[in-house]
């Protein structure tokens, strides 16, 4: 399955389980619909390109984990994980291919994986940007060190 598959159904999910979410996440869901029925809008400057965010969700899913009982295994990105990507990587602007969202906020609980969510785009950007720096800041330095 795609990451653009597991974004488009953690959306489904959402939507069809109201209770079993905050209402910060149903409105995460209710921006990327309305943002992906804009798309086909010509005044709106954002398309999704459902094939860069489905390389970075596939590039994230070709690394391998390091440590503890998952050493080894390759990642596999959760739907939420996925969606949060998507939206961060698919949405690009129209006239030069550019990334929508170069900055994002995601508050998550603990032992969900932000140490993965933090290393994977911090690579993919080494990798892939011309130019780019990456910063890592955790409230302990142990933390930091592990993600760089």
């Amino acid at each position: 399955m795609t990451g653009v598959e597991k974004c488009y159904r953690y959306c489904d999910w959402v939507e069809h389980n109201p209770s079993q979410t905050n209402k910060w996440i149903k409105l995460a869901v209710k921006r990327f619909r309305k943002d992906l029925s804009k798309v086909e809008d010509e005044s709106y400057p954002f398309r999704f390109d459902e094939e860069k965010a489905n390389r970075f969700c596939q590039f994230a899913e070709c690394l391998k984990m390091s440590k503890d009982k998952w050493a080894g295994k390759c990642i596999e990105l959760a739907d939420w994980q996925a969606f949060i990507f998507c939206n961060i990587y698919g949405f690009v602007y129209k006239e030069t291919g550019l990334r929508r969202f170069r900055k994002a906020f995601i508050y998550v609980g603990r032992k969900n994986g932000k140490s993965l969510m933090c290393a994977v785009p911090a690579l993919w950007d080494l990798l892939s940007t011309n130019g780019a720096e990456v910063c890592c800041a955790s409230n302990k330095r142990e933390m930091s060190k592990r993600v760089w």
